[in-house]
């Protein structure tokens, strides 16, 4: 049984030229929303690991920090939704634009290229526990 990079040698050659498509260093947009998750993954752990003294200390910080938190998330989520609807568009444009005989060698196949990603109907995210509840269910 071969390994996965000899099943598909046209992929390896022909990585270059996808690879140079899809950076940070092409797209602001992305390297700003990079920047953003950063940082607020950040603030989350400096929330999340900032300990109190006493139980009655730690369930204070917990309750003041929860909606915190919950925006953080919130933020997240929206942040995913945004990039993959993003990466969706973006991937869906280099397909129509790629030279056929790339397609034609079958370089880039439709996993790889995200189309198992699902565009957002809308541009604000879900309340949180709506999501969490969708997440339980299934």
């Amino acid at each position: 049984m071969k390994p996965p990079l000899e099943r598909n040698p046209t992929r390896k050659r022909h990585s270059w030229w996808w690879d140079s498509h899809i950076s940070p260093k092409n797209s602001k947009w992305l390297a700003e929303n990079l920047e953003e998750m950063d940082k607020q993954v950040k603030e989350m752990l400096q929330l999340i690991e900032e300990d109190g003294d006493s139980f009655a200390k730690k369930a204070q910080m917990y309750y003041q920090r929860r909606p915190m938190l919950i925006t953080h998330v919130e933020n997240f989520y929206r942040m995913y939704r945004a990039l993959a609807e993003r990466y969706d568009n973006v991937t869906g444009e280099l397909r129509k634009n790629i030279p056929t005989r790339l397609q034609s060698t079958g370089s880039l196949t439709s996993s790889e290229c995200g189309s198992e990603l699902q565009r957002s109907p809308s541009p604000s995210p879900e309340p949180l526990q709506e999501v969490m509840d969708k997440g339980a269910e299934s």
